[in-house]
C-alpha cells in the first residue's frame, strides 16, 4: 500500500503544530491491524502516552549519535545534561558532541 497522509493531518497541524496525526495499517495473517496517534512520541501534548521516559530519551539520543561520537562521550553528555545545574561551562558538553572517528 502506498504512503497516504492521514486525512486530519493538515487540520490538526493548523490547530496545534505539535499535533501531527499519524496512522499505520498492517495486513498480516489475513487480518488488518491499525494504530493511530495524534502526537509523535516525545512531543509536548496533553496525551500522557506520548511522554518519553528517561530511558526512552537516552536510547533515542544514543541512536542519534551512534557512529558520530564515542560511547564514552555519549555517556558524559547524558550525565552532564541530567546534572545540568552543576555544569560550570556548557562548552564541555558541546565539545563532547564534536564528530570523531568512531570505530
Amino acid at each position: 500500500m502506498p504512503f497516504q497522509e492521514h486525512p486530519d493531518y493538515t487540520a490538526a497541524l493548523a490547530s496545534n503544530p505539535a499535533a501531527r496525526r499519524s496512522r499505520i495499517e498492517v495486513h498480516a495473517r489475513g487480518t488488518q491491524f491499525s494504530g493511530e496517534r495524534g502526537y509523535p512520541k516525545g512531543s509536548p501534548s496533553p496525551d500522557p502516552a506520548t511522554y518519553m521516559t528517561d530511558d526512552e530519551l537516552i536510547a533515542k539520543f544514543r541512536h542519534n549519535v551512534d557512529g558520530a561520537v564515542s560511547d564514552a562521550d555519549a555517556d558524559a553528555v547524558i550525565e552532564a545534561v541530567y546534572d545540568l545545574e552543576n555544569v560550570d561551562d556548557i562548552s564541555t558538553i558541546l565539545n563532547r558532541l564534536q564528530p570523531n572517528s568512531v570505530g
